[in-house]
């Protein structure tokens, strides 16, 4: 077995840390018994619910439909919940995707969407922006506001940045991957001190993600 490979089994746990993962299941769980029509936009394979319709522009585990973020196969005003998290960054065709994310969901519908403010670089394939709150707010203003912040905060940040960095030194040799590898399961558990700080008055100044819970407004 190559080393690579091997250390993909044996990785680390992720650095990062949400706060609104239980929010999250619990609007789906909501919006299923209300019987809505749900998408999880670009769902990476994760699996939300069988009633969710999941969404990716490639094939892969949980994936319902293969379609791209800026061209989606819906009507509309025909979605009564769309999810987006971790995908608007990748996209290249960025405003098209953010108007069709408009054009699909139902009058008096509701979006969640998270996006990535101080990350790293993580290509699946492309990576072409981050947001600040105050970005993603107005990049949705179309949206009645409900609710908005922070999902991933600054613990993150810094026990992500420090995975990161040996790959800096080293770069793509062995022993980055290595010394990787070491800081990885070394400082891994430093997210778990954005527990400690989710209502902190500043903490979106240094977060490692922003969301936006909103209501499409009739007009």
């Amino acid at each position: 077995m190559k080393i690579k490979n091997l250390f993909r089994i044996l990785k680390p746990p992720s650095p990062s840390y949400s706060y609104r993962r239980k929010f999250l299941f619990d609007i789906v769980t909501t919006a299923v018994n209300d019987n809505r029509r749900i998408i999880d936009l670009g769902n990476g394979g994760r699996f939300l619910h069988d009633r969710v319709i999941s969404i990716d522009i490639t094939k892969n585990q949980n994936v319902n439909m293969i379609c791209d973020a800026s061209n989606l196969s819906f009507r509309s005003n025909s979605i009564d919940l769309i999810i987006s998290t971790a995908v608007l960054e990748h996209v290249a065709e960025f405003q098209s995707a953010v108007a069709e994310i408009e054009r699909c969901c139902a009058f008096d519908g509701m979006i969640y969407i998270e996006v990535p403010f101080l990350q790293g670089f993580h290509a699946h394939p492309n990576d072409f922006r981050r947001f600040t709150l105050m970005g993603l707010e107005n990049v949705f203003s179309k949206f009645k506001k409900i609710d908005s912040g922070v999902c991933v905060g600054p613990f993150s940040v810094f026990a992500w940045y420090s995975r990161k960095l040996p790959r800096f030194l080293l770069g793509e040799s062995v022993y980055g991957l290595i010394l990787e590898f070491l800081v990885g399961w070394l400082t891994f558990w430093i997210k778990y001190l954005d527990a400690i700080v989710p209502g902190a008055r500043r903490v979106h100044q240094l977060a490692s993600g922003v969301y936006f819970y909103g209501r499409k407004i009739i007009t």
